[in-house]
């Protein structure tokens, strides 16, 4: 039976700087979802990202011709501002982090791999702590869901595809290369 090390204080405090980060990252991405639907509802077509729709948003609401009245002008108006105080959370959010990883040892020391900024490397060292309860790299790689599946019976080894158990954003960061975060 494999048993988790105790969390420190510490890492506990990091890992809830990064998932308060990663859960207002995603509801400025619902909310920029939920904004373009709107605007799509009216015949406004708006490119995919939350930058477009900081860019398109103001000049929709000023223009004059496009079908939108009062109240639906409010309301798209109030989502912007809502949007503009989610992107302040995220870059507070993001510099607090920033700081905690530079009082951190082992996230400076994350941060010497090649790709490793100051978010991966603090939410590698929440989530794994020092990696003292791991046997082998691959007890770390099956904590984070980095091993592939297996299907095997006797001599016959068959590998599937990565578990995509144990932590989903940590994996997200490592796997898609947004490394730089």
């Amino acid at each position: 039976m494999c048993f988790a090390a105790i969390k420190t204080t510490t890492q506990q405090d990091l890992q809830s700087l990064v998932r308060l980060r990663e859960g207002a990252v995603h509801s400025r991405t619902a909310l920029v979802n939920r904004l373009r639907g709107l605007l799509g509802e009216y015949g406004i077509v708006a490119a995919r990202g939350a930058a477009t729709l900081r860019r398109v948003l103001p000049e929709v609401l000023e223009a004059a011709d496009n079908g939108l009245s009062d109240a639906p002008r409010r309301r798209l108006n109030e989502g912007r501002q809502q949007l503009l105080g989610l992107d302040a959370h995220i870059d507070a959010l993001t510099a607090e982090l920033t700081l905690a990883a530079e009082g951190d040892e082992r996230v400076k020391r994350l941060q010497t791999v090649p790709g490793y900024g100051p978010i991966v490397a603090s939410a590698f060292a929440g989530a794994m702590g020092d990696g003292s309860q791991y046997r082998c790299g691959r007890d770390a790689s099956a904590a984070i869901g980095l091993v592939p599946r297996q299907h095997s019976s006797g001599s016959k080894n068959v590998l599937l595809g990565i578990s995509k158990r144990g932590d989903r954003y940590l994996r997200c960061l490592l796997v898609h290369g947004r490394v730089r975060w």
